[in-house]
């Protein structure tokens, strides 16, 4: 399968090439979708060699975003952006870090505006997501935004589970903004409206992407009481992660050590949750 991906990755940019865009995508546009945007993707999300993924996913952003252009509104390709422009942040994240550890100035201001690229690139992604609940919730990005009563009657109003995954994405996608920006004071003031959407894809479907919603609202309480955090609702939420996860998520026990144990100053639980 992944050999087929890759012939139809290579014909599709040597058409673009060749003038043939319009044509191909209009004669071909589910055909694009299915066989080409929705397997790359998850081909290149599940890659291990970080470097090769981040190479890669750039690319194959961009050719979501020509599809989009000529299947407007495209709910599948929507998410896919949302997916996409959240995980290439996580990429860059991992540059990001290596040069904070390098400790010299000009490393650390190089690691300042990949921490602003990143931000930039998880709030395109959340702008993408709110296109998908826009269709079917009106204004929801701006009620969202606001914060104000007229959101939480629309998160109350929403009932169907189906919801649940472009909720968990627009938070996904949010929260990885937010913990890159926690010196935006826009950022930081829409904190209760992102607890709130991770909130509500609990009460949709809380076992969706095995419970990763609990993850989320686990390291969110686990920022410091300025950034309304609450160490005792973040283990309770790390405990539920861990039992809807069945250990399929392994990002449980790292962002425990990362965020929980970090700030408590328990060294021990950090080395204990790493190690094991």
């Amino acid at each position: 399968m992944k050999r087929i991906v890759l012939v139809l990755l290579i014909l599709s940019q040597v058409l673009m090439l060749s003038g043939c865009t319009g044509f191909v995508i209009g004669m071909t546009k589910p055909v694009l979708r299915e066989m080409i945007a929705k397997p790359a993707f998850g081909v290149f999300l599940q890659e291990e060699d970080l470097g090769l993924a981040k190479d890669a996913i750039g690319g194959q952003i961009k050719l979501v975003e020509i599809l989009l252009k000529n299947m407007k509104g495209d709910k599948e390709l929507l998410l896919l952006l949302c997916q996409g422009y959240a995980s290439y942040g996580q990429l860059l994240e991992v540059k990001r870090n290596a040069l904070k550890l390098q400790g010299t100035s000009a490393a650390s201001k190089a690691a300042k505006v990949l921490t602003t690229r990143i931000r930039s690139f998880a709030l395109r992604g959340r702008s993408f997501c709110f296109q998908i609940l826009e269709q079917k919730y009106k204004d929801f990005g701006k009620k969202a935004l606001k914060g104000d009563k007229s959101f939480s009657e629309l998160l109350a109003s929403i009932k169907d589970p189906a919801d649940a995954k472009a909720l968990f994405w627009l938070g996904y996608a949010w929260g990885y903004a937010l913990i890159n920006g926690l010196t935006e004071p826009d950022l930081i003031a829409q904190i209760p409206q992102l607890k709130a959407v991770m909130q509500k894809v609990i009460a949709l479907d809380e076992d969706f992407f095995h419970g990763a919603a609990h993850l989320f609202l686990a390291t969110l309480y686990a920022q410091p009481k300025m950034y309304g955090g609450d160490l005792k609702k973040s283990k309770t939420h790390f405990d539920k992660a861990f039992t809807f996860s069945k250990k399929k998520l392994l990002l449980i026990q790292l962002y425990q050590a990362q965020y929980y144990a970090n700030q408590k100053d328990d060294t021990k639980m950090c080395k204990s949750l790493l190690e094991g």
